[in-house]
């Protein structure tokens, strides 16, 4: 042997005990091939973990905001005006007035899909309408932007029921700033993190 080794030996503490053990018995198990049930679990979670990933890519989790407002109908062309902007509703078209609150105001973006819930229409019966977000006025209200949400022609719910629209109707509207999959929403959140 090499002087350096003896050396070595020489100072070298000695290994505890109970680590020796534990290392016998993690060697033992370690080295033991795993019965056919341990082999069939453990693909078994494999599997699961794959097909979990598979179901949350095709899950949508759309990044949406909720605001409130009330129906209104117009007999006449309409012409709403805000700052440079200007945008005319046509006759015989209902519409939504709202305030986007200043912290959505860069999120939201004229022709993003609006979710429509009726307060007199429970939603868990009736569901929704989809609408559009159809103007933004550039100038401030007192607590928000004012915006136009237009509602379609036939108002048929996501449930296929029929409504009829009456101006002063209470709505709450869900704009979808993005159409997300459940898994990039995961990702995004863990990459934030980091």
């Amino acid at each position: 042997m090499k002087q350096g080794a003896l050396k070595y030996k020489k100072n070298a503490k000695p290994v505890p005990r109970e680590i020796a053990i534990r290392s016998a018995i993690l060697n033992e198990v370690i080295s033991k091939k795993p019965d056919s049930f341990t082999k069939y679990a453990l693909f078994g979670v494999f599997f699961l973990i794959i097909a979990l990933l598979v179901i949350a890519w095709f899950v949508p989790y759309p990044e949406s905001f909720t605001l409130s407002g009330r129906i209104k109908g117009s007999s006449n062309t309409k012409t709403f005006v805000g700052g440079q902007d200007s945008f005319a509703v046509n006759e015989h078209t209902y519409y939504v007035e709202c305030l986007i609150p200043q912290r959505y105001y860069t999120k939201a973006t004229v022709g993003l899909p609006v979710r429509i819930r009726f307060e007199a229409f429970p939603y868990t019966e009736f569901g929704f309408i989809t609408g559009s977000l159809a103007f933004i006025s550039s100038l401030p209200a007192d607590n928000g932007f004012p915006a136009i949400v237009i509602l379609p022609k036939e108002a048929v719910t996501s449930q296929h029921k029929i409504l009829q629209y009456k101006a002063g109707l209470k709505t709450e509207l869900i704009l979808i700033t993005k159409n997300r999959r459940f898994l990039e929403h995961i990702f995004k959140k863990k990459l934030a993190v980091q």
